[in-house]
């Protein structure tokens, strides 16, 4: 008795929806032959995506992108959108930083010269203030 080659991809085929000849246009269907539909569908989107490939680096992708399992689940998504582990991409640049201009410095200075000046009065007020009263005591007069 003759083995039967086991299957390298399994894809959806058991009650799948699809368009058919009359009524209301539905058909639900099951078997192998949707399965391949599905299959045959998915190599077109990844032809279509990457048109360098041949046939059998499409059956390689999409083997090899596949849900893993045994057989192996057909996984469109992954197919159309993985990077190969073989592939050499480059190396994505980010946008250089967008800085604002620095601040004009003239406000920063008039603020520093008014707070001098404002410290130097409270300065000359504090001084003042200690010797006025003294002076005043003595009558102005130096000290013996």
């Amino acid at each position: 008795m003759a083995e039967h080659p086991a299957a390298d991809l399994a894809a959806p085929g058991d009650a799948v929806v699809g368009s058919g000849p009359e009524g209301t246009g539905h058909y639900l269907g099951s078997g192998s032959s949707l399965a391949a539909a599905n299959v045959a569908g998915a190599a077109a989107l990844v032809r279509a995506r990457h048109p360098g490939l041949d046939a059998a680096e499409v059956s390689r992708r999409l083997t090899a992108t596949a849900y893993p399992a045994s057989p192996a689940r057909l996984d469109v998504y992954a197919a159309l959108t993985a990077v190969p582990a073989d592939a050499v991409g480059a190396v994505p640049q980010p946008p250089p930083a967008d800085l604002p201009a620095a601040p004009p410095r003239a406000p920063r200075h008039r603020a520093v010269l008014v707070a001098s000046a404002g410290g130097g009065l409270v300065l000359l007020v504090a001084a003042a203030a200690a010797v006025i009263p003294r002076g005043r005591a003595r009558r102005w007069r130096p000290a013996d």
